[in-house]
């Protein structure tokens, strides 16, 4: 049997596009984009072909927004979060504000400012993993300087509402600044009338890893968290790698000429129907038909088990999933099931499957079968009912 690869929330398989277009520009298009000669130049184009792709990949004008250019994400979220921050001389008057489902580059961000002395506020969320608007309401006030909030989370795949989180923070306090990790939202659409930053990362929609952005508006001045040769503005020095850069143009136009979304869906929806068949609609935590989730990711969890021996019996058998987060599988933390209401015996037991448009049905019915032989095996094992 052939690999089954399932956890495309970790990481996708780069674009065939992508790969070509990498190879040329490693080849004719090497010059350093800073530099003052014609060859130069040529590799800064690739940059700002890239700057326009993503711009237009989320509906937002030049005029009004800027992207500098990181490692990914987690760069990103660190720019943003502590690039606020850093401008204020007496950190223990800021207040920011986030929730209890965020990936670890934004919440251990928090932790590290909540050390240096900033409020740092975490919001709850509900049992589908939504974020209490309420409680959010009420915590925005005239010392906010910054609300953090996960677009799609990265577990379980629910969507914020962003529209009506952006739209409240403002009203409250039109001068707090609005970062959203945007990381796992490339199948979703964006609404950023009231967003300020936003941290996309290129190796979760089929381009290299290394590479991301923080898209900033025009009007917003960060501090430096890198300083060197003053690329970008100075705000984030170092070598601008312009081939990753514009692979990850590539991808993004790439993946919009193929609009994978409603394929994806599909097979989520052929996922659920499956797993509900086998095991009964109890095990699964992405609960898509009762609240707005991401095509690409669902959750599910089988009491009394533990997530990471289903994880290794499925490697066995050539099929890879998840059972969290890639980047918090070490981590001793609370996990986000944990935080939004679930108790840690069934968060043990739980794996994730992601998505992509190289996914078939017919590898979500070979995974099914040997989910069900592994939980089965498992099961008797343990003696768990």
């Amino acid at each position: 049997m052939n690999n089954i690869y399932l956890d495309n929330a970790a990481t996708t398989r780069v674009y065939d596009e992508v790969i070509e277009y990498l190879a040329s520009q490693y080849k004719d298009n090497y010059a350093n984009p800073s530099s003052a000669h014609k060859f130069g130049s040529s590799a800064a184009a690739e940059v700002e072909k890239a700057e326009h792709v993503i711009l237009d990949f989320y509906g937002l004008k030049n005029d009004d927004w800027k992207v500098i250019f990181t490692s990914g994400a987690t760069e990103s979220a660190n720019l943003a979060i502590k690039g606020t921050l850093d401008k204020y001389d007496d950190i223990s008057k800021a207040k920011i504000i986030t929730t209890a489902i965020e990936h670890p580059c934004v919440s251990k961000v928090f932790e590290y400012c909540k050390s240096k002395g900033a409020e740092a506020v975490v919001i709850n969320t509900d049992s589908f993993g939504r974020v209490d608007i309420t409680a959010l309401e009420n915590a925005v006030d005239e010392k906010t300087k910054l609300v953090s909030i996960i677009f799609v989370n990265n577990e379980t795949g629910i969507i914020q509402d962003i529209a009506n989180i952006g739209k409240i923070i403002k009203k409250k306090n039109k001068s707090t600044l609005v970062h959203i990790d945007a990381t796992q939202g490339y199948l979703e659409k964006l609404c950023c009338d009231d967003i300020d930053l936003i941290s996309i990362s290129a190796h979760k929609f089929h381009a290299p890893k290394g590479v991301g952005a923080l898209i900033v508006r025009k009007n917003i001045t960060l501090s430096a968290q890198m300083h060197g040769g003053g690329q970008q503005n100075a705000i984030r020095s170092g070598t601008v790698n312009s081939p990753l850069i514009g692979a990850m143009g590539v991808a993004l136009d790439t993946l919009k000429k193929n609009d994978p979304r409603q394929y994806v869906k599909e097979l989520q929806e052929y996922l659920y129907k499956q797993i509900s068949d086998k095991f009964g609609e109890d095990v699964i935590n992405s609960r898509i038909y009762e609240a707005d989730y991401a095509p690409h990711i669902l959750s599910m969890s089988f009491e009394g088990l533990n997530g990471s021996h289903i994880l290794y019996n499925l490697e066995a058998v050539g099929i890879f999933v998840s059972t969290s987060s890639a980047c918090s599988t070490h981590s001793k933390d609370k996990s986000v099931l944990e935080n939004m209401g679930m108790t840690n015996k069934r968060a043990q037991g739980t794996i994730r499957v992601s998505l992509s448009e190289y996914n078939t049905k017919e590898e979500i019915d070979i995974f099914t079968e040997e989910l069900s032989k592994v939980v089965t095996k498992l099961r008797k094992l343990y003696r768990v009912k």
